[in-house]
């Protein structure tokens, strides 16, 4: 081989390293500079990102959402409690402290509150169930607890029960057992009372007032609808008040007393004194 020839192969050699050189430097700065662009996209993103993100995080409570069926609570006071115990942001917002804020009020029995994107506060409100009135202090409700109230109008028509606070589970289970054996009857409990020596009493819807006396409520009430027949219920608007302690039968105290009226009584009376 001629030393010209191996001139030509050495430069040859040469320029295609010199080739493959710049070309990998060439990647290699539009991979660099790729990076950057990546990283000045990624900073800039997290830049004002970050504004966004606190810009909703400050980002008032615009709307509140109330659910509730407005028998005893007012859509629009309701709305107003809300309104006036929050300022704070959409998310930092203290739930809790506005729960509270709305149980106070004693229509109120519990209320649920979430937060639904970008800024709702829904409100989810169950009102009480009164379930009869309690003296003329307030209602019981369906698990027997004593609700004070000063509104007594919402509770027109209701029976009314009466004894001892601590006895109101007691006595609203006492006035639905004896509800139910009388309703088949057409008699319907206007008022039930355990007295202070534990005596019960309760008012019917016709007028009549009924003696129940201490222990064995539902066995007395029983007895007294085993002897109760036509003949009776003809005369029950002159029955004033009936006292079923006897254990042969009950005592009846007329509005106004004659002959017939004296017949039936001892009819349906024992002569035994009656029991407490």
């Amino acid at each position: 081989m001629t030393k010209k020839v191996k001139h030509n192969r050495r430069v040859k050699q040469a320029s295609v390293l010199d080739t493959s050189i710049l070309h990998k430097l060439g990647t290699w700065l539009l991979m660099a500079l790729a990076l950057v662009a990546v990283a000045l996209v990624l900073a800039l993103s997290i830049y004002y990102g970050s504004q966004s993100v606190r810009q909703i995080m400050q980002r008032p409570i615009a709307q509140v959402m109330v659910k509730s069926e407005f028998l005893y609570v007012s859509h629009d006071d309701i709305t107003a409690l809300i309104k006036l115990n929050i300022n704070h942001s959409f998310l930092h917002e203290n739930l809790s402290k506005v729960r509270k804020k709305l149980i106070e009020n004693p229509w109120i029995d519990d209320v649920s509150l979430s937060r639904q994107w970008p800024d709702r506060l829904i409100v989810v409100v169950s009102e009480q169930k009164p379930i009869a009135r309690w003296k003329n202090i307030g209602f019981v409700n369906h698990r027997g607890r004593v609700i004070k109230v000063d509104v007594q109008e919402k509770l027109a028509g209701l029976p009314e029960l009466a004894g001892a606070k601590e006895d109101s589970v007691e006595i609203m289970q006492q006035y639905h057992v004896l509800s139910q054996l009388l309703r088949p009857h057409g008699f319907d409990v206007v008022s039930i009372d355990k007295g202070m020596r534990n005596e019960w009493r309760l008012s019917l819807s016709n007028g009549w007032d009924i003696t129940l006396g201490r222990g064995q409520i539902v066995e007395k009430m029983q007895r007294f609808l085993a002897v109760l027949d036509d003949q009776l219920l003809s005369y029950q608007d002159r029955i004033a008040a009936i006292d079923v302690r006897y254990e042969h039968g009950v005592s009846i105290r007329w509005r106004k007393v004659d002959t017939a009226e004296k017949a039936l009584t001892q009819k349906h009376s024992g002569k035994s004194h009656p029991s407490s």
